[in-house]
């Protein structure tokens, strides 16, 4: 099924450490919520309000996580310096367009 992937090696091994800096990318967002901060002039209303439970909530990732991830992972990638092998077989075609070639024998066929 991935056999194009077969023929993949890569010059600088050491440069996909980059990628082992994913985990950290998103450790970083789900340490750092970014809720809503908003002034108040009393909070002795809020004390009152029922508190979410940690287990419900839902981890939503900006749109911009994704964009920082694609780019470590690009740049690891590239740090890699990944070579494809070419395993195939080389083939040449010759095409003769001269005039000797061309050269009709008599019933107006040519060669």
């Amino acid at each position: 099924m991935f056999e194009f992937l077969s023929g993949i090696s890569f010059l600088n091994l050491p440069g996909l450490v980059l990628a082992g800096l994913a985990p950290l990318l998103i450790l970083a967002y789900l340490k750092n919520p970014q809720g809503d901060k908003r002034v108040v002039s009393s909070v002795f209303l809020l004390k009152n309000l029922p508190k979410p439970r940690v287990s419900k909530k839902k981890i939503k990732l900006p749109p911009r996580f994704f964009l920082e991830l694609l780019c470590l992972l690009l740049l690891s990638g590239i740090a890699a310096r990944p070579l494809l092998s070419n395993q195939g077989k080389q083939i040449a075609i010759l095409l003769d367009n001269s005039l000797s070639m061309s050269a009709s024998q008599g019933s107006s066929s040519t060669r």
